[in-house]
């Protein structure tokens, strides 16, 4: 009886994709910074434009308004969107979180079957030792009780 090679590999394959899955937790923790970053940017710009907009006088043309207007309609549009892209990276963050706790209990599980695998060969290896050599101590004996 020899150990089985399939829980090591069974073990390495678990460690790549948790190799994998933390690199894309990486990444998507990288995206999330800056999409909040973003964020901050455009509240930031929506403040400045709004205080621009109280500052401004009525005398300002009514195109000018217009367009002040639409300008901000696009920022909140914009900011709204980069909310919805956080949210979205929130929900895929946790779901790479609870693929690698997965990935890791499945490689813990790979692991203590190869370490049980070893633990039974040894066994079987020590049992098959101590058989032969009880046969041996047996047939000495019975040559020794011949003789």
């Amino acid at each position: 009886m020899k150990v089985r090679s399939c829980w090591a590999v069974l073990e390495r394959r678990c460690e790549q994709l948790l190799t994998q899955l933390r690199s894309d937790t990486g990444q998507a923790q990288r995206l999330r910074e800056s999409l909040l970053g973003s964020q901050q940017r455009l509240d930031q710009m929506l403040l400045e434009y709004r205080a621009q907009a109280v500052g401004r006088s009525n005398s300002t043309g009514m195109s000018a308004t217009l367009n002040h207007r639409q300008f901000m309609a696009r920022l909140v549009l914009l900011r709204e969107r980069v909310v919805q892209d956080i949210a979205k990276s929130n929900s895929h963050l946790a779901g790479l979180e609870q693929r690698t706790r997965k990935a890791e209990a499945d490689r813990l599980k790979m692991q203590a079957l190869m370490e049980n695998d070893l633990k039974a060969v040894e066994n079987h290896l020590r049992l098959r030792e101590q058989a032969s050599m009880d046969a041996l101590g047996v047939m000495q004996f019975n040559r020794a009780g011949a003789a």
